[in-house]
């Protein structure tokens, strides 16, 4: 079993990490709240430059939301505008 948040986040986020999707949504047990905040620092100070983002969506007593996702711009299929994704 899982028991680090390097590996959650790796697991359940690699297609964002690797550019696969934009983001991915990842639920973190709140027992690693010691270690959430510390890795969310870390990771974005590592690769906010590649536009790689890590972002705590909310928090409740069982778990924390996280979103990993790519800062870029992309087309709407139907039209011509321009949609800053976050």
């Amino acid at each position: 079993m899982m028991n680090s948040i390097d590996h959650i986040i790796g697991f359940h986020c690699a297609p964002a990490i690797r550019g696969i999707k934009l983001s991915n949504l990842v639920s973190i047990p709140r027992d690693m709240n010691d270690q959430i905040q510390v890795v969310l620092t870390e990771y974005n100070k590592q690769y906010n430059t590649l536009g790689l983002f890590f972002f705590e969506l909310c928090r409740c007593k069982e778990r924390r939301l996280l979103l990993v996702f790519r800062k870029r711009q992309y087309r709407c299929g139907r039209c011509t505008a321009r949609v800053p994704v976050l």
